[in-house]
């Protein structure tokens, strides 16, 4: 079918939906929510069907009146959708500069451009449009639908087919575009009949590793040759897409998250650009399980040797991918060269020739046949139309069909990432400055660019002097901003990476007093090498320097100062810097700036720092609490009393001016319950969504929740995820509204809002950020959404407000008076709360209601919860303490064992949303919610010692096991807590008290008298063995822990599940 020539993408796409419609396309993992998921190739085409009704939709039937199909620009990924529509998919970089996005838009003629909802994607097509409307040209933007928008056409009983329509197989498919390091980048063409030679790839050479095998594509965006490779490839020869969870924002690949996704996806092979493999050929712990892969595909940028030589030594196998947006992926990527990684051989298929040019290196020329052809013709050869590509290779000494790329003709520098830069324009920017007399870019095979000068005579400094170093980087740095306006992303200079030429190493220059490039970078290879192994030392000292106390206030502002000169733009202290337009370059540049900071003030924390800190703290706040605990270990940046007094300054805020009842009152409804609950999509929210649908008392249920494109499915999603879509599937009473409590009428419609104020009569608050590492101003909003619920209560035209219940937590007994069980009764000494702004928050909120209670009459219960364990289906949030616990045992080969009795009160979350949802009438101000019948500690720990293959110990020797595993020299601290989490929460472990006094492992004993005689079923939730089981099941399901088998095996091994099969 392939070989005629004729059919296009979508015709693939259909026919396996015919033919194929169990067989998966994508499989994705989510680690913390439940096991392996696919889509087949029957729920594929419906949501390509689904967008190409959309962006249809968007179209105007002028624009298809045009001589070729309308273009639509995408800043997301709905690619083959947008071509059942019978129209052209021009998919566009992120990392474009906005000039450049509103270039590309101008000479393609874009009739649409669709983005992503995230905001660096947004910002930047905003600013393009911007651009684009000053020319006199308009351009029409919507937001591409969600994943959950378009799979829930996966289950639509009134889902209709996109019309069959005929497609010229001539006529423009799919526009690419070049790097952008020139002018601006160039959009590349490709016909439908072009994408077919794009098919065919996996079957070049006599190797196909590809047909039915399972391809971790995490980190390939669609707008890079790899990307269009994959799904060119998938519908041709049954190959499966493994990807990242679809969510918004979408996960930033790293060389972490990838790795963790290879091995949950049981991946056959790994497509990526270099700097992964560079990253994981420095961790030896990763090689035993890279080498279990069948081959890790590599492209976009050079490898570099080291890292090459270094895997395949150890039995890693590297394919390399060689191709261009002009022509496709052109190299037989299956062929087996082991310690040759670096030479390729060009498909057969290929009609091909290699044209000698100077110094022992050739040009590849493509030529064009009635079988393949380029997609743009530039040259010609012996009568021949041809593309001349402009790379040069080099032969393999012995081998004569191997060849190894040395480079560009146009001296183009591909970096590791698979981004592109073109050093001309750049460096005659550079070459204009008066400072300088010549400048070379470098940076091959590198993450990022850098830049060689050397100096006009009489501005001539010795290097090695820093103060001069910085001064002239100070002086040539208008020049640079220049460049860096003038450069994509990819290709901007930090002060960091401009190196100097030593006046005892001056450039060398041809006859024509150009440069001699190659000559000079090789000339200061050392220079260029220190450059980038240790780039914090030769950090610039334009930026402000931290004090030796490093104190909250200057630490705070010394953070936002470098996220604002690495990203150009404000972000607020708790907005994720990924979101908003930074990458691995600019963390980096980030990372520089604080080290350099930390090592002038305290050379020992600066050790401790860890190196991928700003991935690890992605926010201003986060980012400081992690500076602070480093520079500090011990050192609290708030004394009590001051922290106590901001605390209660809180509860004062917003218990102040409670509104006045309505003067028109009347008596409630008689006919059941309507319930206002909030946090439904997550785990806990799911079970009291799920009890609320078996409660014949509720005839209405408003599931609130953050915006989201499409809410419902992802409420499906996640009611699946914890084994309650039954549940919510047979419960006409839900009706999902989509709102901010933090905001006016919680930001809905004024409809909408008067809706739920005169029919509700209760409300179940759930919704609240679980991190343990925000302070009490970070949950500001939080706040203002409890005193929005009281203000919205008290607004009721029934005579009896809403009640208010509130899921409060034992965790705000952080620091108590004594440790006798803490009774069913508020608390009012801020000091108990006192430790993590999490607890802090609960208090506060119990301090609004209380006080709403007392002032007002309304009726309020705050419902503190215990331990819980685990849904129906077994699955507990991997990234908890006790989760983390279990996985170490890989690591220490033992679990922590406590003095008997050890009981433990915990609470199984289906039942325990049962007791809450009877706690929504209760007179008492404070309930507690935990298990009245606690079992001992060795109830689960013994079944799961025994999984696990490992022996219980006293808690001190199992705590003394875990500090020992940091003394691993063969890995970072970093990269030891990323194996094994529990390291991440020592300090916690070592922080816990385990006595007769406390439950284990640290948390107070509490009452349920009240809470009992409210809710019996608390009497009816047994724990037994049975859960441990559950529990392992579920965690060996997800990968979180290896399947039985492998407990006693390498770590970093995991079972290898069935392969999928035609």
């Amino acid at each position: 079918m392939l070989q005629r020539g004729d059919i296009t993408i979508p015709d693939l796409y259909d026919w396996n939906a015919v033919h194929n419609p169990s067989y998966p396309v994508f499989t994705y993992h989510d680690g913390v929510d439940g096991p392996a998921r696919t889509i087949s190739w029957s729920q594929t085409i419906r949501m390509i069907h689904s967008a190409a009704h959309f962006v249809a939709g968007q179209i105007t039937d002028s624009s298809r009146n045009a001589h070729t199909p309308p273009v639509i620009a995408v800043l997301a990924s709905s690619v083959i959708g947008i071509m059942r529509a019978g129209l052209t998919v021009f998919a566009v970089s992120p990392r474009n500069s906005p000039e450049a996005l509103a270039h590309l838009l101008s000479k393609t003629d874009a009739t649409l451009l669709l983005t992503s909802s995230e905001p660096s994607t947004t910002a930047l097509a905003e600013s393009g449009l911007k651009i684009l409307q000053s020319t006199g040209k308009a351009l029409p933007t919507s937001h591409m639908p969600a994943f959950e928008r378009l799979f829930s056409a996966t289950t639509d009983d009134t889902f209709v087919s996109y019309p069959n329509i005929v497609i010229d197989i001539n006529s423009p498919a799919l526009i690419l575009h070049s790097s952008g390091s020139t002018a601006f980048p160039k959009a590349v063409y490709w016909t439908h009949r072009g994408l077919n030679q794009w098919c065919r790839t996996p079957f070049y050479g006599t190797t196909d590793l590809m047909s039915g095998a399972v391809i971790a594509c995490h980190a390939m965006p669609l707008y890079h040759g790899m990307g269009a490779l994959m799904f060119c490839a998938t519908p041709a020869c049954g190959c499966v897409m493994a990807v990242f969870p679809p969510r918004s924002p979408a996960i930033f690949p790293t060389s972490e998250n990838l790795f963790d996704a290879l091995k949950a996806d049981n991946c056959d092979l790994l497509a990526c650009v270099p700097m992964f493999l560079e990253q994981w050929s420095m961790e030896p712990n990763k090689i035993p399980y890279l080498k279990t892969v069948t081959g890790l595909m590599f492209g976009g940028g050079p490898l570099s040797k080291h890292a090459g030589d270094l895997l395949t030594a150890q039995g890693v196998t590297l394919y390399q991918i060689f191709g261009l947006s002009e022509t496709s992926i052109i190299n037989d990527i299956f062929v087996s060269v082991g310690s040759d990684w670096e030479y390729m051989r060009i498909a057969p298929e290929i009609p091909h020739v290699y044209v000698p040019r100077e110094e022992g290196k050739s040009e590849l020329l493509l030529l064009s046949n009635d079988s393949w052809s380029p997609s743009v013709i530039n040259a010609e050869y012996s009568g021949v139309a041809a593309y001349a590509t402009s790379d040069l290779f080099t032969p393999h000494p012995t081998k004569p069909e191997l060849w190894k790329i040395f480079g560009r003709s146009d001296d183009q520098i591909m970096l590791s990432t698979g981004e592109k830069t073109n050093p001309g324009p750049l460096e005659h920017i550079l070459n204009g400055d008066p400072h300088i007399q010549c400048a070379i870019m470098f940076g091959r095979g590198r993450p990022q660019n850098g830049v060689l000068v050397e100096l006009k005579s009489e501005y001539a400094i010795d290097p090695e002097d820093t103060a001069k170093l910085a001064a002239f980087r100070d002086a040539i740095w208008p020049t640079v901003e220049r460049i860096n306006e003038f450069a994509p992303q990819h290709s901007r200079l930090f002060k960091e990476m401009i190196l100097v030429a030593r006046p005892s190493k001056p450039f060398s220059y041809t006859a024509k007093n150009t440069p001699r490039r190659q000559a000079i970078i090789n000339e200061y290879e050392p220079e260029i090498n220190e450059l980038y192994e240790g780039p914090e030392k030769s950090g610039d000292s334009s930026f402000p320097v931290v004090s030796q106390q490093w104190n909250e206030d200057e630490t705070v502002q010394f953070i936002r100062g470098a996220i604002m000169s690495a990203i150009d733009k404000t972000v607020g202290d708790d907005d994720d810097i990924f979101q908003y337009g930074c990458d691995s370059l600019r963390a980096t540049w980030i990372h520089n700036k604080v080290l350099r900071a930390l090592r002038s003030s305290d050379a020992e924390a600066a050790d401790r720092l860890p190196t991928n800190f700003v991935f690890l703290a992605p926010t201003v706040t986060s980012m400081k609490r992690l500076l602070l605990n480093t520079v500090h270990p011990s050192l609290d940046t708030l004394t009590e009393v001051t922290h106590i007094a901001e605390i209660e300054a809180t509860v004062a805020k917003y218990t102040t001016e409670f509104p006045a009842r309505p003067e028109s009152l009347h008596p409630r409804p008689g006919d059941g319950d309507v319930v206002f609950v909030t946090g439904t999509t997550g785990g806990y929210g799911c079970n009291i969504l799920a009890q609320l649908s078996h409660d014949s008392r509720v005839k209405k249920v408003y599931a609130f929740n953050r915006p989201s494109d499409d809410i419902l499915p992802r409420q499906l999603f996640a009611m699946q995820r914890q084994g309650l879509l039954e549940d919510c599937l047979r419960a006409s009473k839900f009706e999902m509204v989509e709102g901010d409590l933090s905001k006016p009428n919680f930001g809905l419609d004024p409809a909408v809002y008067e809706k739920l104020r005169t029919s509700v009569t209760h409300v179940i608050h759930n919704a609240w950020p679980v991190d343990f590492n925000l302070t009490l101003q970070s949950f500001e909003r939080s706040l203002q959404g409890v005193r929005g619920l009281t203000d919205f209560a008290l607004s009721s035209p029934f005579e009896i407000p809403p009640q208010i219940l509130f899921v409060s937590s034992i965790g705000i007994f952080r620091q108590p008076e004594s440790f006798s069980p803490r009774k069913e009764e508020p608390v009012l000494d801020p000091a108990v709360v006192v430790g993590t702004g999490y607890a802090e928050s609960k208090w506060v909120a119990e301090q609004i209601l209380a006080a709403a209670s007392e002032r007002t009459g309304l009726r309020t219960v705050s419902v503190r919860i215990g331990q819980l364990c685990g849904d129906r289906n077994g699955h507990w949030n991997e990234k908890e303490w006790f989760p983390s616990i279990v996985k170490s045992a890989l690591y220490v080969k033992c679990l922590p064992d406590v003095p008997e009795p050890g009981l433990v009160s915990w609470i199984p979350s289906y039942e325990g949303a049962k007791a809450i949802i009877a706690m929504r009438d209760s007179d008492e101000r404070v309930l507690h919610l935990v298990n009245p019948n606690p079992v001992p500690w060795k109830t689960f720990l013994e079944p799961l010692a025994e999984a696990m293959n490992v022996s219980l110990v006293p808690y001190d020797q199992w705590l003394y096991a875990l500090g020992e595993c940091l003394k691993d020299t063969s890995l970072t601290e970093v990269e030891n807590m990323q194996r094994n989490p529990a390291l991440r929460l020592l300090d916690f472990y070592r922080g816990l008290r385990v006595d007769d006094e406390l439950e284990p492992l640290g948390l107070v004993r509490l009452e349920t008298t009240k809470g009992v005689q409210v809710a019996p079923s608390l009497q009816e939730m047994p724990l037994s063995q049975a859960q441990a089981e559950r529990w392992m099941a579920s965690w060996r399901s997800s990968g979180f822990v290896p399947a039985e088998k492998e407990t006693e095996g390498p770590a970093t091994e995991v079972e290898m599940s069935p392969r999928f099969k035609l």
